[in-house]
């Protein structure tokens, strides 16, 4: 009876999550509810600074940017932007690059090479162009229906587990 018990509680988590996702319905709007714009933008604005735990956010953006092959909050322009990559412009002096996290090729100082009064087709020879902030958005979009699908049929296996768990319970009752 206890497993029985425990299995309910069990299937109301994966109900609450499955739900969660389900009313969220779109990316644009669990982005909403995550407060994804400032804490991405937070995250881009203390990039490139010197302190131990700024080192660490900037680790980090260079390994997203890579991952996901984005440059910028926005797009590549975000670096010359010192109202969203703060840090990273008062380090370089205002000097315009772009961090080696958005080259294609990262190699030492590529993001040196280049030129962001040159068209958007120039610079995507070399550099990543879409900001990460909109690939986020593809990826909870491509991602969000699989994952309450998932945790829906999860739900669907414990009540059968449930279930089974009931006749064993009522088949013992009766014994």
């Amino acid at each position: 009876r206890t497993f029985v018990i425990s299995s309910g509680i069990n299937a109301e988590y994966g109900v609450g999550g499955g739900l969660l996702f389900y009313y969220t319905g779109s990316a644009v709007q669990l982005e909403e509810k995550l407060k994804l714009n400032e804490t991405v933008g937070d995250v881009f604005f203390a990039y490139g600074g010197n302190d131990t735990s700024v080192s660490a956010i900037t680790e980090a953006v260079d390994l997203f940017q890579q991952g996901l092959s984005c440059c910028g909050q926005y797009g590549y322009e975000d670096w010359a932007n010192a109202s969203i990559a703060f840090t990273w412009a008062e380090t370089l002096n205002n000097k315009v690059y772009l961090p080696d996290s958005c080259c294609k090729e990262e190699t030492t100082d590529c993001g040196e090479d280049v030129d962001l009064t040159k068209n958007e087709t120039v610079v995507a020879q070399k550099f990543y162009t879409k900001g990460c902030q909109s690939k986020i958005r593809d990826f909870l979009n491509e991602w969000t229906n699989a994952i309450a699908g998932i945790m829906m049929s999860a739900f669907v296996l414990q009540l059968i587990c449930l279930l089974f768990s009931c006749c064993l319970c009522c088949i013992k009752d009766h014994d």
